[in-house]
């Protein structure tokens, strides 16, 4: 038997926020996979745009959260024609982000005891064979060696998204990008949360997405802690999901550069003082290209830089 063919127990993690339709599409394509999940984990970022109202009418909620909440609110539904999926639903009293949505959302499925943990915003929509072909990647490594496998996220035309490219080298803690590209995979350092699949085994040892990065950067941080430990990061080019968001950076002119800004600084700083400066130099150098309404986020999210020391947390010792 192959090793892909070996039941895993996969859990989706959604984080969504005002955008009903779309978190509706990407369960959809969630659901409709060649290879099923067993759970599917919705954070719902106190969404205003009636996105629980939607999952009610949809059948994924038996009730509405309350109006006015103090801490989050989870709902829980057994579904399918052999009742084999598990959707928990949670409503966040307040925003937290993209980061502090696949925070909470991981610990949630990790709480659960799946095996693997596949991430993705709202706005991304997975082929039938995506999370297939991420598996697929378990037939030429083992598992214990596997800190994340990323899809390659492409625009509407099919191209690849620009937003979601990999952090590429040509060497990857001694093993070269290249090493296993006769089965369409390459070794990477960094990916998105744009359907990537996350093995329990590392979370455990290495802890959630920081939440104070709120967005932008937790995952190139999260990915790059996993390899940084000598985990293996791949990137599987026949898993392919479509992400509906803005295709350039050149789009975004709000607190996104700010996040990006911040966030980026403390990543580089983590690297060395070599990486910290060119980072530096390079958002310097963004700052002429960037119109004077812009100018001032990323300024500010460079100097927020300087102070940025959020810690990692790490789930209870299993063995407890």
């Amino acid at each position: 038997m192959r090793r892909s063919e070996i039941r895993e127990r996969v859990c989706a993690v959604v984080v969504t926020y005002n955008r009903k339709e779309l978190l509706r599409r990407c369960l959809n394509a969630v659901l409709q996979q060649e290879y099923p999940v067993e759970g599917i984990v919705v954070v719902d970022n106190a969404s205003a745009d009636g996105t629980p109202e939607m999952l009610l009418e949809l059948g994924y909620l038996r009730e509405l959260p309350p109006k006015q909440l103090g801490q989050d609110w989870k709902h829980e539904l057994i579904f399918g024609e052999d009742a084999s999926t598990r959707l928990i639903y949670v409503r966040m009293p307040r925003n937290t982000g993209g980061a502090g949505g696949f925070n909470y959302g991981l610990k949630v499925a990790y709480e659960q005891g799946f095996d693997w943990f596949w991430l993705m915003d709202d706005d991304t929509m997975p082929d039938p064979s995506a999370l297939r072909e991420l598996l697929r990647a378990l037939d030429v490594v083992e598992k214990h060696e596997v800190g994340f496998i990323a899809s390659k996220a492409v625009w509407t035309d099919g191209s690849p998204h620009k937003l979601n490219l990999p952090d590429l080298s040509s060497t990857i803690n001694g093993r070269p990008f290249n090493l296993l590209d006769a089965n369409d995979l390459i070794v990477v350092r960094a990916a998105t949360f744009v359907s990537i699949l996350i093995p329990r085994h590392a979370v455990a040892r290495l802890g959630y997405p920081i939440k104070e990065m709120f967005l932008w950067g937790d995952d190139t941080e999260f990915t790059m802690r996993l390899t940084s430990s000598g985990y293996l990061g791949l990137y599987a080019q026949r898993s392919i999901a479509v992400h509906l968001a803005n295709n350039s950076a050149d789009e975004v002119c709000n607190m996104k550069l700010y996040y990006g800004a911040r966030n980026g600084f403390y990543i580089s700083r983590k690297r060395g003082a070599l990486r910290l400066a060119y980072f530096v130099l390079t958002q310097l150098n963004n700052l002429a290209k960037k119109p004077a309404r812009c100018r001032g986020f990323i300024l500010k999210g460079l100097m927020a830089g300087f102070l940025f020391n959020p810690k990692t947390e790490l789930p209870p010792n299993e063995s407890e």
